[in-house]
């Protein structure tokens, strides 16, 4: 047996996140999944009602805040748990459970959208001049009033709705591959010992100094994704044919101006991006080319680009200190934001050891009633702290929004996701520089900001304080340490904001449902598929996109993140 692989059971409960904070046990989760099913029926019954009075579009919006808590918790604890595991079938079951419920809300609340729209905008500002509660809710239908030209019928949103579950198998599909059904071959590493190539230690075995480690590391991994090269083609593909599925038929121009719609972003800043980085390309290529010479090599290969040009810098950093390290370099956040760091790790936010089945790479997520986990493999190397730093500055991120912001604007959006974890990289990256003893403890070109740019979290619309009367089975939170801000009711954090309901809660806001992901690998990290497919004009339905690309409104993500996404 490859002297890395370890199974979930063997690993400490310390180096694992606590999921009970969620729910205590699969038997309250499904407490909560009964009583989820009992709202639904219950919410549905405002068809037709929504613009009576002011008071009555409050109490729908209120209701359908009260069911997007609990579908939220639902998903994302399913979902983190099969990410612990994805051969777990249990796990895999509980997910599609949850999705499906949130497919059936997505069907059921239909008709929110078209009613609103329907109604008009003078007629949707008299309500909430008439009824004072409804005013916390302005932007939310502002925002709401915009996705008029891509907004269908209540038939045709309730059509949509149910593609939502069909959608989630390109995705799936690929997950399901890549965590649980695919295998590499084992190597010797540098020591002489057989090694099996895995997502969590394929970075590591990248900056190996032996060159041989590091090729027969690439043309593992490489060759096991080429022998299924057109499985993995088709999946791709059926989630192309899915983006732009969705954009013709909310009458977007294109997928990408779809993806863009929700955040207001003009494809001419998106262009610009892509254009600035090929137009400085000269810069990286001096970079290949004095990388080549120092690493004295006739051809530089994709294997030499991560093995450090400084000799010796082969630190090795246990977790601990790693995260020793993490909360020193951010003092200058404050004390409040150091303890809150420090929480993170008594209250286990942090899943941070490789096992077998887990989901490869690193995200932060969460949802509005639950803390800001951080799933991630750490390797013991510089790279690793980096990508913990990272990943908890969109769990602080999440945690400060969902704090201070009331249910419908606590989740942020993709477009400023990673400003927090970029900002905790280069605030690394300065203290790892100025304490560092000699070159061996510096970071190196191809660790940090260089190695962890990756996809952010989702972001998600919500509702103003909403606390559960019963603790359902999941641990009390600890009060949330003293802030000098002035605080709402809310007992989470979560991403980003939007309106409450399903059709009404996520606004121009990317969909809570995504986690907010860095990638820890050479691939893309695959994380949680957003919860649920929503009606809401923002985004498509199916809650499948990628963590940087929101889909729908109803479910809190997490950072951020991302999340989530957010």
């Amino acid at each position: 047996m490859a002297k890395n692989t370890i199974e979930r059971k063997d690993i400490p409960a310390e180096e694992r996140w606590d999921l009970e904070r969620i729910y205590k046990d699969t038997e309250a989760w499904e407490g909560d999944f009964r009583a989820a099913e009992t709202e639904l029926k219950q919410i549905a019954e405002a068809e037709g009602h929504l613009t009576d009075s002011g008071e009555t579009l409050y109490k729908y919006l209120k209701d359908s805040e009260s069911l997007e808590l609990k579908l939220d918790d639902l998903y994302v604890y399913a979902k983190m748990k099969l990410d612990e595991d994805n051969r777990v079938n249990r796990y895999q079951a509980m997910r599609d459970r949850a999705m499906g419920l949130m497919v059936k809300a997505s069907e059921a609340t239909a008709f929110f959208t078209p009613e609103i729209l329907a109604a008009g905008e003078e007629k949707i500002n008299g309500l909430i001049a008439s009824y004072e509660p409804l005013k916390a809710y302005h932007r939310t239908f502002k925002d709401l009033l915009r996705f008029a030209p891509h907004t269908l019928n209540k038939e045709a949103e309730a059509l949509l709705a149910m593609t939502g579950e069909m959608a989630e198998s390109p995705q799936n599909t690929f997950t399901m591959f890549n965590e649980a059904d695919l295998k590499f071959p084992e190597i010797k590493d540098e020591d002489g010992e057989m090694i099996r190539i895995s997502h969590g230690n394929f970075i590591r075995l990248m900056e190996s100094k032996d060159r041989a480690v590091r090729k027969a590391a690439f043309e593992g991994l490489y060759a096991s994704y080429g022998s299924y090269r057109n499985t993995v083609a088709a999946t791709l593909s059926g989630s192309v044919k899915k983006d732009v599925f969705y954009a013709k038929a909310r009458n977007y121009p294109s997928a990408l101006n779809e993806a863009l719609f929700a955040d207001a972003v003009d494809e001419t800043l998106y262009n610009n991006l892509i254009k600035a980085v090929r137009d400085n390309l000269d810069a990286f290529q001096d970079y290949l080319r004095l990388r080549k010479e120092v690493l004295n090599v006739d051809e530089l290969h994709f294997y030499d680009v991560y093995t450090p040009l400084v000799a010796d810098a082969d630190r090795k950093i246990p977790f601990e200190e790693g995260f020793d390290i993490v909360k020193k370099a951010l003092s200058p956040l404050g004390e409040e934001y150091v303890s809150l760091l420090q929480q993170a790790r008594d209250d286990r936010w942090i899943d941070f050891r490789a096992n077998e089945g887990k989901t490869s790479g690193a995200y932060s997520w969460g949802v509005f009633n639950t803390d800001p986990y951080v799933l991630m493999s750490y390797q013991d190397n510089l790279n690793s702290v980096f990508t913990l730093g990272h990943e908890l500055g969109h769990s602080l991120h999440s945690y400060y929004s969902w704090h201070n912001q009331p249910y419908q604007y606590a989740y942020y959006r993709i477009f400023v996701a990673e400003v927090a974890s970029t900002v905790n990289e280069t605030l690394l990256a300065d203290y790892m520089l100025k304490t560092a003893k000699d070159d061996r403890e510096k970071p190196s070109s191809s660790t940090s900001i260089w190695k962890n740019s990756g996809a952010p979290f989702t972001a998600r619309p919500c509702s103003p304080n909403l606390k559960r009367s019963s603790t359902n089975g999941r641990k009390k939170r600890k009060p949330s340490p003293p802030t000098t801000s002035a605080k709402s009711t809310s007992t989470s954090t979560r991403i980003t904001s939007a309106p409450p309901s399903f059709t009404t809660t996520r606004s121009l806001w990317n969909g809570r449902g995504f986690p907010i992901s860095t990638t820890d690998s050479t691939f893309i990290n695959t994380p949680p598929a957003s919860p649920r497919p929503s009606i809401w004009p923002t985004a498509s339905f199916p809650a499948i996109r990628k963590p940087w690309k929101a889909t729908f409104p109803s479910s809190r993500a997490a950072a951020a993140t991302t999340p989530t996404n957010c």
